[in-house]
């Protein structure tokens, strides 16, 4: 019963981040369309906000890597 609760509750989260992340790109792509966010200002925000999680995961496969 714990295991079903535990799942249950992995399950919640996952769907509200994907319901949080789509809000967000709907948002953009509806900036983008009445012309208040350009494409190059998307696309630096885009590249800024992966680079973190470009940098943990090549952190994290060097360590486990070798």
């Amino acid at each position: 019963m714990e295991d079903r609760t535990a799942r249950l509750q992995g399950l919640t989260e996952i769907v509200s981040t994907t319901r949080r992340d789509t809000t967000a790109l709907n948002h953009s792509v509806d900036r983008l369309r009445s012309g208040e966010l350009s494409p190059t200002s998307l696309l630096i925000m885009t590249l800024i906000g992966w680079w973190p999680l470009n940098l943990f995961l090549r952190r994290w496969s060097f360590y486990y890597h070798f």
